[in-house]
């Protein structure tokens, strides 16, 4: 089952194994907001908000190709073969592209006057169709792009459904009405009329009926020869889209805006099966068998249901914004925290999920004990969590007033830290759960980072500054200032350094003891998170201006920038300090190498030649007497000394 989503993926997920992890995640760098499957299964086609249509090989998750529009992708089809795929954009029609190579093979020209809003192939892919907003729908030779024929309606045409012979199509529109057309001849055979706009048509298995779905709260079946109503159902909103059941025709599965989808007897009208989620449902689906039903809601889930029982057989669940993200000290997990409840460890090298651990509201940080085996997580519901990575086992519970912002462990991991807008941080034994201390401060408490030593604490604050506490007395040893809120606190391996993070869009680097600014290092919009490496020579900082960037502290230089789709809220050095891990409302955790050289040789070391001729000509021009290698380690290639000695001649 694949499902398509405003987490900027298309997911792959086996339903039966009832898991909720996907098998393959397909990312793009917006809402993927449609997708087909090839008959035989073997490629999928995804477009998305960002402009792109890709086309992926299933089996072995790898894109195929990457189709750029000029403007927002409106639909796009795949062909029943899955050698093409047909796109159609707001502002240049609908275009026929060549999957294997990626070609554009045919711009229809279409004299359609407003925007493409669906198009879809007949089954045996000789004609695609396309619907508009200029009241029109239009049948094309899918080959050459000539235009068979065009029919009309009084409004908005939304969707089409070609029989599967390939003699009819279908057509819903704005103007309250559904109608099949003979292709060959565009003659209107059947007029269908509800009392507000049809959003949705299909075919039955034998093409003798058709379903309709209405803005008017019915879903209906009628009888393509006669226009003669057969069946009638009844929603408590729209009904948004409507299919038989494959198999014999003899169900039709409905999804409308009253949250459910449900299931009929096509024949008696009767309702067999009622299924509930908890927002819109808008997409309907069989298996091939038709013994089961797919839906899609806007709850953010999937659901694969029994079709005869009613009974739910798996719920696939896509993520919320990731809010943080931390590396375990021994390098092999990394925990993200997630605005969906949820905080989830993974194996850092596999990527594979290995606990997922849940709150009752938002969970906003996340921290590593210093033995890497447990995890200590901050969220909104006021409290922070202790668990067993390993087993997800909930060890302790530990209690604010507010929302709990922030979470650290003492190096010597005897103590956990928490900051909280009940205008407090506080000190608890990591064993225990005890409270040691509190502090009160006058604002929000956004984040508290321990010294190495694990003697002093430093707190964020949302007054426009931080402090520096000496954790058994409680007392305030340092205050340092900023413009605007200070998001977040770091001291540096060797304690000479406290880090700020503030919304006056600086980081700002400290003297620890003196409390003297060393460095201000400027970004673009609020800096979220900073972090130091393990040798205190770099800093990390994580922006609302979607990125994260490495910093030289000694010459205030920045060395390295990483770009996200939306602002990024956290970044973690990994221990060994090679990879930087960066979280983002792109809804993703990314990993990244630290410095352009180390994803030079890391991609040097998975080749085994440097550039060929052709290659160097494509991305360097025609100047092969500046050749030089990419990859130090690697040879030449043949072609390049061919090439010089052709010139030579």
């Amino acid at each position: 089952l694949v499902t398509a989503s405003a987490d900027n993926t298309a997911q792959l997920w086996d339903w039966q194994i009832n898991s909720n992890t996907p098998i393959t995640s397909l990312r793009h760098h917006d809402s993927v907001i449609a997708l087909a499957l090839s008959k035989d299964n073997k490629y999928l086609a995804t477009a998305s908000a960002d402009n792109i249509a890709q086309v992926w090989d299933i089996s072995s998750s790898k894109k195929i190709v990457s189709l750029p529009q000029n403007s927002r992708i409106i639909a796009f089809a795949l062909s029943i073969d899955g050698n093409y795929l047909a796109t159609s954009s707001q502002k240049h029609g609908a275009r026929l592209w060549n999957i294997s190579s990626g070609k554009l093979i045919t711009v229809f020209p279409l004299p359609h006057k407003d925007t493409v809003t669906t198009v879809a192939f007949s089954a045996n892919n000789k004609y695609l169709a396309t619907a508009s907003d200029d009241k029109t729908a239009k049948v094309w030779n899918a080959e050459n792009g000539k235009l068979i024929t065009s029919v009309s309606h009084n409004s908005f045409v939304k969707a089409l459904a070609f029989s599967s012979d390939g003699k009819y199509l279908a057509t819903a529109s704005f103007d309250k009405t559904a109608k099949v057309w003979e292709i060959n001849s565009g003659k209107e055979i059947t007029n269908i009329r509800h009392e507000h706009n049809v959003y949705a048509v299909a075919f039955s298995p034998d093409d003798k009926y058709l379903a309709t779905g209405s803005y008017d709260k019915t879903a209906r079946v009628w009888n393509v020869g006669t226009g003669k109503e057969t069946a009638r159902f009844r929603h408590d909103s729209t009904v948004y889209a409507v299919a038989f059941s494959p198999k014999d025709g003899k169900y039709l599965a409905t999804a409308s805006y009253d949250h459910t989808a449900r299931l009929w007897d096509a024949q008696t009208s009767q309702q067999t099966t009622r299924l509930q989620h908890q927002q819109q449902v808008y997409a309907v689906a069989f298996s091939p068998d038709s013994k089961y039903l797919a839906t899609a809601s806007f709850d953010n889930t999937a659901k694969v249901w029994d079709a005869q029982s009613g009974e739910e057989i798996t719920r696939l669940q896509h993520d919320d914004k990731v809010h943080a993200v931390a590396f375990s000290p021994d390098s092999k997990y990394l925990a993200t925290a997630s605005f969906n409840n949820t905080a989830k460890v993974w194996d850092a090298q596999s990527g594979k999920e290995i606990t997922r651990l849940q709150h009752d509201d938002k969970v906003h940080a996340v921290a590593f004990s210093p033995d890497s085996k447990y995890l200590a997580t901050a969220s909104f519901d006021n409290t922070a969590k202790i668990w067993d990575i390993h087993t997800g086992e909930e060890i302790t519970r530990l209690q604010h007033d507010n929302k709990v912002h922030g979470v650290a462990f003492s190096p010597d991991g005897n103590y956990l830290a928490t900051a909280s807008f009940d205008n407090t941080a506080k000190i608890w034994d990591a064993q225990s759960g005890k409270q040691i201390t509190r502090l009160q401060h006058d604002n929000k408490v956004y984040a508290v980072a321990f010294s190495p030593d694990s003697k002093y604490l430093a707190t964020a604050i949302s007054n426009k500054s931080a402090k520096v506490w000496d954790i058994h007395t409680g007392k305030e040893i340092t205050r340092i200032n900023h413009d605007d809120s200070v998001k977040a606190v770091a001291f540096s391996p060797d304690s000479k350094y406290l880090a700020t993070a503030s919304f006056d869009k600086t980081a700002g680097v400290w003297d620890t003891r003196t409390g003297e600014e060393i460095a201000r290092l400027p970004h673009d919009s609020d800096v979220y998170k900073i972090v130091f490496d393990s040798d205190s020579q770099y800093l990390a900082t994580a922006s609302a201006d979607n990125t994260a960037r490495v910093w030289d502290i000694n010459n205030q230089q920045e060395i390295a920038r990483i770009r996200h789709d939306g602002k990024v809220y956290d970044v973690a050095f990994r221990p060994d300090g090679k990879y930087i891990a960066s979280a983002s409302f792109d809804n993703t955790a990314q990993l990244s190498l630290r410095f352009p050289q180390d994803l030079i040789e890391q991609a040097c070391s998975r080749l085994n030649r440097n550039l060929t001729s052709q290659e160097w000509k494509q991305y360097f021009g025609d100047k092969f007497n500046q050749h030089r290698k990419t990859c130090p380690n690697l040879p030449f290639h043949s072609s390049i000394n061919q090439q010089k000695q052709l010139e030579k001649n």
